[in-house]
């Protein structure tokens, strides 16, 4: 009997070292580090870095403690003044090289700088740097990010942000496309005012907005976000749940004037009734003036399509021999915001470029719009 309680004393003892074993060689506890770990500082922080002349900045730092070996995945994160960080988009696995390129560190230096008031003519500037590293496990991110201590040095740069241009052309999106950006229509820029963009939208108590990108990117611009509102229908424009919208639903010309202020843009709304006509060979009179009244579209009551009187005569689509038309935006001559409906039923605007290709149609065929689409036709 009592040979038999020393053998399973030792039995139990066994399976308990076996136990204790297994838990630490096969199952490790995770544990996240709560004082962080160590950030070393490049040896050449010692002096104000010139970014314009680094290309590449390497630090290193300690392995964080989970408690076991296990891949880890670094991102070095920037900062001027040690409050506002910019994490950088590249990640590492190795501690001991941890690089950022010099040009990309100027970015992220001259960004916060700009935030902060500069203007580009006060660089090249000297200014504080600091440094941290996030780290996590690699596949658990969420709950293992832990951030290493923080480094300071100086750095210079010159102004390193590309620069700023009036854009091409602006998307507007809203009630009349089903908020969709993918069909969003682009603004047309004034021939010789290339900073001037015009579109004929219908607005409605939904409204519109408008951006620079087809994209919900922050950067989207609604009433909030006007200099101003003029032209004739300028009274009807209201915010409707910030958006940009009208207390007498209907179509508008559309003219939005973009101004280069510092780093930022300034939007100047414009709206009027909308006239489109046709001119030239096509019309009654085969007359190239402007503004006749036989030649005028209808305008739909609806988010439907504008229509064409039937053009007076056949044309052969050939220069001096077509059909055009344009839309009246108040900014210049007829030519100047032409636009016509190709074979692949889109409508083409000249907007700031030469002569277009020309179509033609038959006596009795009308033009056809939906400028909601941008598409049309001609029978």
């Amino acid at each position: 009997m009592k040979k038999l309680t020393i053998l399973a004393t030792m039995l139990l003892g066994l399976i308990a070292f076996t136990a204790c074993s297994t838990d630490r060689d096969d199952n490790p506890v995770l544990s996240v580090p709560e004082d962080g770990f160590a950030l070393y500082a490049p040896g050449i922080a010692a002096n104000v870095i010139d970014l314009d002349g680094t290309e590449q900045l390497v630090f290193k730092c300690n392995q964080p403690n989970y408690g076991y070996t296990a891949p880890v995945t670094y991102v070095l994160q920037f900062s001027i003044d040690g409050e506002n960080w910019v994490e950088t988009t590249a990640t590492q696995n190795d501690p001991n090289a941890l690089a950022v390129d010099g040009n990309d560190l100027a970015v992220i230096v001259t960004n916060a700088l700009v935030e902060q008031g500069y203007l580009e003519e006060d660089f090249p500037m000297t200014s504080d740097v600091y440094a941290r590293v996030r780290a996590y496990l690699s596949g658990n991110e969420a709950s293992t990010s832990v951030l290493s201590s923080v480094v300071h040095f100086q750095a210079s740069t010159s102004f390193a942000l590309p620069a700023m241009v009036v854009p091409e052309t602006l998307y507007f999106t809203g009630n009349f496309n089903g908020w969709s950006w993918e069909t969003a229509v682009k603004g047309v820029q004034q021939n010789g005012q290339p900073e001037t963009l015009w579109h004929i939208l219908w607005i409605d108590n939904s409204g519109f907005k408008f951006n620079i990108e087809p994209d919900w990117d922050g950067n989207e611009v609604g009433f909030d976000g006007l200099n101003s509102i003029t032209g004739s229908k300028a009274d009807d424009i209201i915010a409707s749940d910030g958006n940009i919208a009208s207390s007498n639903p209907g179509w508008y010309m559309v003219k939005v004037t973009v101004t280069l202020v510092g780093r930022s843009y300034k939007y100047d709304l414009a709206v009027d009734p909308v006239q489109v006509y046709l001119i030239g060979p096509c019309t009654k009179s085969a007359a190239w003036d402007a503004g006749l009244e036989d030649e005028l579209f209808t305008v739909p009551r609806s988010n439907t399509e504008f229509v064409s009187p039937a053009f007076g005569n056949s044309t052969q689509g050939v220069e001096g021999d077509c059909v055009r038309a344009y839309a009246v935006t108040g900014l210049g001559d007829w030519w100047q915001s032409e636009f016509i409906v190709f074979n692949d039923g889109n409508i083409a605007y000249r907007g700031n470029e030469g002569d277009q290709d020309r179509v033609g149609g038959a006596a009795g065929q009308k033009l056809y719009l939906n400028f909601s689409t941008d598409k049309g036709r001609i029978e």
